[in-house]
């Protein structure tokens, strides 16, 4: 028979178990070990203990925890304190208590429950505070049962995933755990990688609904280590030399495993692609916090990165989500104005990391069909991109290493050029002329014609460098003309872009001037090599004589560029850089190299 509960009789009698539990955790620590593992209101332990007991022996356990190497908890752990916790883990539910004959609905049991922990959550804390001190009883305990309880808070998250002050301090449990037992013991890092364990999905999805800077730091620099070799702990290399991680193809799916369900009671499953925007939305609130900071900045834009460069042929839909999201292009051109605003020399390090996230989505994007350069593109412009450049260049100029990104970018608008729609193409109109930012470029980085040879030796290390089929010095001065010449052929080719229609009958598409196919005879101009094949026929019998073909790309930039005013450009242009510049970075672009300074 159900055994009955009186709620004021527990009320009364909570002083008391207090106080005696407050003992018996000291004096009798096999019996609280024991009433750890009562299951079930109508169970009890061979001490008379039950259900009701189990709350008031975590709660003196929790300030213990903070001294594993004292004799009490010395005693707790030869007892089997940490298999009984691990079974805690595992087992805890959560019980509702109501007066006699109140009749209470389920809404009303949810408001409740949503007052309280997840089930699992005192215990886990407990484990996660005492591992400090190398026991070798508790991490065999807790090697036995890690995948189990994973496992758990797995399909049961509970209030974990909450967005408040509780769901913080849930979230952080797991990373934080994960990360203390493998310094402990490297070769815990087995039982993570063991192909069933799904703490990297865990730490993934509390990273997903992190709210604050504890839980999104914690959690996104536990999985960084897993995806970029160079921010894996020292303490891990002992293990990691000899038991090399799972290869990416393996554990990127395993992490991101943890975007595949919506939150929930439900838990509907999404696709690859919702699952993908979802992860972009996540950085967006993380990089947009109210009281973000540079640390936050720069550990959300690496662990983006390093998600992209693997996503990029393990999980595209990530790639593809990113550069159709105008909300991730706003977001990182606000760290460009936070760190500016910052002005240090730490700040120095977020604006480059900024940078690196618009330049390497450029290396990845010429693999995808059309429209991904174009809502590329269109998201830099909407999101403010070339107006943070213009308002950070004072800050930006003095930033090793800024130009030689800054030309990547510029070069990727001026080859997605072809691909732009005539919404785009109008867009870049309206966001050009950049004047403040290139006259200060041109202040910057132009000659004065003042040290000609050390300018000549600077060019030659610059070409020559190209030339052999490497980037040059990031320290090169030429970097920085490149980057005002190239700005300057982007704002020429676009203001001098108009709209004029295909020439085949039928074809109501509108052409941008320098974006057409035409007739080397005559000059008849099409949107498409197909429009031009498919009116071949027709128009082979009405071509009027030959003329002058119509100039190329490069010639219609040089003659753009022979043509320019202005004070800056008739005084300090003495050779352009700006082709042979396109022509390397267009290399290394196709051929999918990461990075102009091998950042992550």
């Amino acid at each position: 028979m159900p055994r009955r509960v009186n709620p004021r009789d527990l009320a009364r009698m909570h002083e008391e178990r207090t106080a005696r539990w407050k003992n018996l955790v000291t004096s009798d620590p096999r019996r609280a070990v024991r009433a750890l593992a009562v299951i079930g209101l109508n169970s009890e332990s061979i001490d008379g203990d039950t259900l009701w007991d189990t709350q008031y022996v975590l709660q003196q356990l929790s300030p213990l925890a903070a001294d594993p190497k004292s004799e009490v908890w010395k005693r707790l752990v030869n007892a089997g304190l940490f298999d009984a916790l691990c079974f805690c883990v595992l087992n805890a539910q959560a019980a509702a208590i109501v007066e006699d004959e109140t009749r209470v609905n389920q809404a009303q049991v949810d408001a409740e429950g949503k007052k309280l922990p997840s089930p699992w959550a005192l215990s886990l804390q407990i484990i996660c505070t005492a591992t400090v001190s190398c026991e070798t009883k508790m991490i065999e305990d807790l090697r036995k049962n890690w995948g189990q309880m994973m496992q758990r808070i797995w399909s049961q998250p509970f209030n974990s995933l909450d967005p408040d002050v509780k769901g913080v301090v849930e979230r952080i449990l797991v990373a934080q755990t994960a990360m203390r037992l493998t310094v402990l013991d490297p070769s815990f890092l087995g039982e993570l990688s063991k192909p069933s364990d799904l703490t990297f999905a865990v730490c993934f999805r509390n990273w997903m609904h992190s709210i604050a800077r504890e839980d999104a730091l914690i959690n996104a620099g536990f999985l960084l280590a897993l995806l970029d070799h160079r921010h894996i702990p020292q303490y891990w290399k002992s293990y990691t030399d000899v038991n090399p991680l799972p290869p990416m193809k393996v554990l990127l799916p395993r992490i991101l495993l943890g975007a595949s369900k919506t939150p929930g009671p439900a838990q509907r499953k999404r696709t690859p692609q919702q699952a993908a925007e979802a992860i972009v939305a996540a950085t967006v609130t993380h990089l947009t916090y109210p009281n973000a900071g540079l640390q936050e900045y720069e550990l959300e834009l690496a662990f983006l990165r390093s998600l992209f460069v693997h996503a990029t042929t393990e999980y595209p839909a990530l790639p593809r989500a990113m550069f159709k999201s105008p909300d991730l292009w706003a977001a990182t051109a606000l760290v460009l104005r936070r760190a500016a605003e910052a002005g240090t020399q730490d700040a120095e390090g977020t604006y480059l990391d900024a940078l690196e996230t618009f330049s390497r989505c450029t290396f990845a994007v010429n693999k995808e069909g059309n429209e991904f350069a174009d809502a590329m593109i269109a998201g830099w412009l909407e999101g403010g991109l070339l107006e943070a450049f213009e308002d950070t260049v004072d800050f930006f100029v003095k930033i090793r290493g800024a130009t030689s990104v800054f030309v990547v970018i510029m070069s990727a608008i001026l080859q997605c050029s072809p691909k732009l729609s005539a919404k785009t193409q109008a867009l870049l109109r309206t966001h050009l002329p950049r004047q403040r930012l290139s006259e200060r470029l041109a202040e910057e980085f132009g000659h004065d014609g003042k040290d000609q040879t050390k300018y000549q030796a600077d060019y030659a290390a610059f070409t020559a460098s190209m030339q052999s089929g490497t980037l040059p010095d990031v320290d090169n001065p030429m970097w920085g003309q490149a980057a005002w010449e190239t700005l300057d052929s982007v704002t020429e080719l676009f203001q001098a872009t108009e709209l004029s229609p295909c020439s085949r009958s039928g074809c109501e598409k509108q052409v941008a001037s320098g974006n057409e196919v035409k007739c080397v005879n005559c000059n008849v101009q099409y949107c498409s090599k197909q429009c031009f094949k498919r009116d071949f026929q027709e128009h082979k019998g009405a071509c009027s004589d030959p003329k002058r073909r119509p100039p190329t790309a490069r010639e219609i930039l040089l003659r753009n560029h022979a043509a320019r005013d202005g004070y800056f450009r008739r005084r300090f242009i003495a050779q352009s850089l700006i082709f042979v510049v396109i022509a390397i970075v267009l290399y290394y672009l196709l051929h999918g190299i990461y990075g102009l300074m091998g950042s992550s």
